[in-house]
C-alpha cells in the first residue's frame, strides 16, 4: 500500500484522538509507515489528520506557499490552506486580478484609461459642440454662464434641499450612502482612490487652480506660507468643503457666545469652526495671548465644539485638516481596526506615513505601531520615553493619525492596547492640540485630564507673509536670524522693529493614564 492509501485507510477505520496513538499504528502493522508518513509530508509535529493527507495528494512538504509571493508559508485553518500568506499578499492578488481582468478586457489597468472610450467621447462631443470639451463652446459657456446668473440661488438651494427632503430624508445629495458610493465609485475608476484627498493629481489640480486665482497673495518664501492675510479665503473654502459634503452652515454666527463671533457653525452636529487669518489673529489685532483658547471654553460651554484652523495651516496642510473635518462629519472612508492587521513600521514608513498624514508630521519614537488594512497602512501610533517632562509617566503617546480621508472604528483602542501588552504596568500620558481636537480619544483609551500647558505660539512675519514655531524666533537666536537687532531692547520689542507678531494657539491639554 502507498502512504496515501494507507493514511486514509487509518483516517476511515480510527477517530483523530486514536491515530494520535503510536500503538494504534503498531497495532495494524503500519507503526514504522507513520514515521515515514509524517517524514515525507514534513509535519512531524501536527496532529491533523486532513492536513497529512491534503500534503500527500498535492505533494507538499511542509506547508503550502504563498500563491502571490511564492516564498511565505500560508497557514492552515479550518481544513484547508489559505491562499495568500498575509493579508498584504492577499490585497496585492486582489488588486493584480482587478489589473489583469482590466488588460484582457480593455488593454489598460483601468477602464477609465482606455483610448477607445476616450475618443468615443471626443467624437460625440466634437460633432455636436465642435470642440472635444464642451465648455470650450463659446456658445455653451455663454449659455451657461447667463443661467447661472439669472437663478435666485437662495430660493434654488431651499427647493432643492425640499425635493431631497421629500425623497430621500435627508437635507443635501451627498447624505445619500447610494450617491456617495457611486461617487466613490467614479473616484476609483478614474483615479484609483476612493477619496480627492488620497490623489495627488487631483491635490496638484487644487494647488494649480489656487494659483490662478491667487497669482498676487500666493507665497512661497521660507516657514509656512500664508496667503493673503487680510482675506476671509479660508472661511469661504472651509465652509464650501462642508456644504460640499451634504451639511448646512451657519456663517458668521453671534448667538452661540454673544456677543463673540464664530465664522462657521454646523448646527446638526454641534461643531464650530474658527478661521484664522494672520492679520486679524495675531497680536497686530488681539492683544490677549488667551483670546483663542476663552473662545473655545466658551463655546464647549454652550454645547459646541470649537476647532481653530489657521490660514498657514490650511494652505500648508488642507488635506490633514479636511481629513480631520470629514472624520468628524462622518463622512470619511470607514474601516474597523478588527478587519486589520498590526504591525511594527519600519522607520521609512513611519516617517512617510506621519509626514503625509499628521498635522505635526514625523518625530523620532521607541515605539511604533501600524494597522494595515488591505496591505496598506491606515493607522500608526508612536511613544518614546519623556521628552519634556517626566513628572506626568513613564511613557509619552507622541502620534496618533489614519490615512486621510479615512476613519479606522476602535484604531486607537486597538494600537494602545499592543503598546501596553509590551511595556506592562506603566504610566502613559499624551498633549492634546485643543486646536482642533476635545481629547474624547484619551478618554476612551481611559486617561484622564490632568491640566493645561498654556496657549501654543507661534510668529507671523508680516514682511515675508511666512509663519514660524515658537523656536525659530527663540530669544537665543533673535541677533541671528532678526534684519535689525538692539540688545538694549526685550526680545518682544526688537520682533517688533522687524514686523513680526504672536499668534497664540489653544495651546495643549495634557492626559494621563496612571497605572502603578
Amino acid at each position: 500500500m502507498t502512504p496515501l492509501d494507507i493514511i486514509l485507510y487509518m483516517s476511515e477505520k480510527y477517530s483523530s484522538s486514536a491515530l494520535r496513538n503510536n500503538n494504534t499504528w503498531e497495532s495494524e502493522g503500519f507503526g514504522p509507515q507513520r514515521d515515514q508518513i509524517l517524514q515525507v509530508t514534513g509535519l512531524e509535529n501536527t496532529n491533523s489528520i486532513k492536513r497529512i493527507i491534503y500534503n500527500l495528494e498535492n505533494s507538499i512538504h511542509g506547508s503550502k506557499l504563498c500563491s502571490y509571493c511564492h516564498v511565505g508559508e500560508c497557514n492552515w485553518l479550518n481544513g484547508k490552506y489559505s491562499d495568500t500568506c498575509s493579508t498584504k499578499c492577499s490585497g496585492l492578488k486582489s488588486k493584480q486580478k482587478a489589473i489583469d481582468t482590466n488588460m484582457k478586457k480593455y488593454g489598460v489597468d483601468n477602464p477609465s484609461k482606455s483610448e477607445t472610450v476616450k475618443q468615443s467621447i471626443k467624437k460625440t462631443t466634437t460633432e455636436r459642440y465642435g470642440h472635444e470639451n464642451v465648455m470650450h463652446s463659446e456658445q455653451v459657456r455663454g449659455k451657461h454662464s447667463q443661467s447661472i446668473s439669472s437663478i435666485d440661488h437662495t430660493r434654488a438651494n431651499e427647493k432643492r434641499s425640499k425635493t431631497i427632503s421629500e425623497r430621500y430624508g435627508v437635507s443635501h445629495h451627498m447624505q445619500i450612502e447610494s450617491v456617495r458610493e457611486k461617487h466613490r465609485e467614479t473616484l476609483r475608476n478614474n483615479h484609483g482612490v476612493t477619496s480627492p484627498l488620497q490623489s495627488q493629481s487631483l491635490k496638484d489640480k487644487r494647488h494649480n487652480t489656487m494659483m490662478d486665482r491667487y497669482p498676487s497673495t500666493l507665497k512661497s518664501l521660507s516657514g509656512l506660507q500664508v496667503q493673503d492675510p487680510h482675506s476671509q479665503w479660508v472661511q469661504s473654502e472651509a465652509s464650501q468643503f462642508i456644504m460640499d459634503s451634504g451639511f448646512e452652515v451657519k456663517l458668521n454666527d453671534r448667538t452661540i457666545i454673544a456677543p463673540l463671533e464664530i465664522d462657521i457653525v454646523i448646527p446638526s452636529l454641534k461643531i464650530a469652526i474658527e478661521c484664522n487669518g494672520m492679520y486679524w489673529h495675531s497680536t497686530a489685532k488681539i492683544g490677549d495671548r488667551n483670546y483663542h483658547l476663552n473662545k473655545k471654553m466658551a463655546a464647549r460651554d454652550a454645547g459646541y465644539e470649537l476647532i481653530h484652523i489657521y490660514d498657514y495651516d490650511w494652505y500648508n496642510k488642507n488635506e490633514i485638516l479636511k481629513s480631520i473635518l470629514s472624520s468628524k462629519m462622518g463622512i470619511s472612508n470607514r474601516i474597523y481596526a478588527r478587519n486589520c492587521q498590526i504591525v511594527i513600521p519600519s522607520p521609512s514608513e513611519q516617517r512617510e506615513f506621519l509626514d503625509h498624514n499628521h498635522m505635526q508630521g514625523y518625530t523620532r519614537s521607541s515605539f511604533k505601531y501600524a494597522l494595515v488594512h488591505d496591505g496598506e497602512i491606515v493607522s500608526m501610533m508612536t511613544f518614546s520615553t519623556p521628552r519634556f517632562n517626566a513628572k506626568y509617566g513613564d511613557y509619552e503617546l507622541l502620534r496618533y493619525c489614519n490615512k486621510i480621508g479615512t476613519t479606522v472604528i476602535g484604531g486607537p483602542s486597538r494600537l494602545y492596547k499592543a503598546f501596553k501588552k509590551e511595556v506592562g504596568n506603566a504610566d502613559v500620558y499624551s498633549y492634546a492640540n485643543d486646536d482642533l481636537y476635545n481629547g474624547l480619544m484619551y478618554e476612551k483609551l481611559g486617561m484622564k485630564y490632568k491640566g493645561h500647558t498654556g496657549p501654543s505660539l507661534r510668529y507671523w512675519n508680516t514682511k515675508s507673509n511666512t509663519a514660524h514655531n515658537r523656536s525659530f524666533y527663540a530669544k537665543c537666536k533673535l541677533k541671528d536670524v532678526l534684519p535689525t537687532y538692539d540688545e538694549s531692547l526685550t526680545a518682544s520689542q526688537n520682533l517688533r522693529n522687524n514686523a513680526i507678531y504672536e499668534v497664540w494657539g489653544c495651546g495643549n491639554s495634557v492626559w494621563v493614564q496612571t497605572n502603578k
